[in-house]
């Protein structure tokens, strides 16, 4: 007899076969609520990988999903503990830069052919804020790095 892994992250790929709907989660996949907090051990990785997994689902519901974080190994923002911005205004504009990237790599992806989108796109990349194939924890670094959060 298998109860599963000990930890959501090891079988993301299981996990949508014995799911079982909770109001927490018609919340979640409603929009209803936006920031899951528990502790570790609580499903937040697991909703997490759902809500991943989801995506064709979310897509067809006019939704569209970016991954703004990976949760398995080394995170975008770990290094931030270590070396963090020094002022809340730095923080904000970490945030902002961060976000402004993930909905750009979106707009990029959905909206071909759209001239506002091809400018958007065009002064997105001539900033260097789309995502590259590095990575989001590079993108970043790189914002750090170029002190654009200053």
């Amino acid at each position: 007899m298998s109860f599963g892994q000990r930890i959501a992250e090891e079988e993301e790929q299981e996990l949508a076969k014995y799911f079982v709907e909770t109001e927490q989660w018609r919340q979640i996949s409603r929009g209803r609520v936006d920031i899951v907090y528990g502790p570790k051990g609580s499903g937040k990785s697991a909703l997490y990988a759902l809500l991943q997994d989801k995506k064709a689902e979310f897509f067809n519901q006019k939704i569209l999903m970016v991954s703004g974080e990976n949760p398995r190994g080394a995170t975008v923002f770990k290094d931030l503990v270590d070396d963090p911005p020094t002022s809340e205004n730095q923080f904000v504009n970490l945030w902002k830069l961060y976000l402004l990237t993930l909905v750009g790599g979106l707009v990029k992806e959905y909206t071909a052919g759209s001239s506002e989108a091809t400018t958007l796109v065009d002064k997105l990349k001539e900033a260097g804020l789309l995502p590259t194939t590095a990575g989001l924890k590079e993108t970043l670094h790189k914002f750090c790095d170029r002190s654009l959060i200053a």
